[in-house]
């Protein structure tokens, strides 16, 4: 196992069934990465608060977490490609190359 994907609803922020997983992942310390799903079914102000929440849960009660949580709409396609290439390149399906240096 390379990497478990927890999905969270980003319109109800994380739940008991969520935290309870999130308790899993810790204890068999593989990495793992929160998904923040249907963030296009909820206001901007409740998917901030449900973020914050989520990023000091993150920041407090994880080690084994990316400490970045990706941003999902299946409805419209954001985050997607993003998902995708992370899979992609953490199951070493691809290199990404580092092209900030200038040479």
């Amino acid at each position: 196992l390379v990497r478990t994907f927890l999905l969270v609803d980003g319109s109800v922020g994380l739940q008991k069934a969520d935290l309870i997983a999130l308790e899993m992942c810790e204890e068999t310390r593989c990495p793992y990465v929160m998904v923040v799903t249907k963030i296009d079914k909820c206001a901007q102000g409740a998917l901030l608060t449900n973020l914050l929440n989520l990023q000091n849960v993150v920041k407090t009660q994880t080690t084994s977490c990316f400490p970045q949580p990706l941003l999902i709409s299946s409805v419209h396609y954001w985050g997607i490609h993003l998902l995708r290439c992370f899979i992609a390149h953490v199951t070493a399906s691809i290199r990404l190359k580092d092209t900030s240096k200038s040479g």
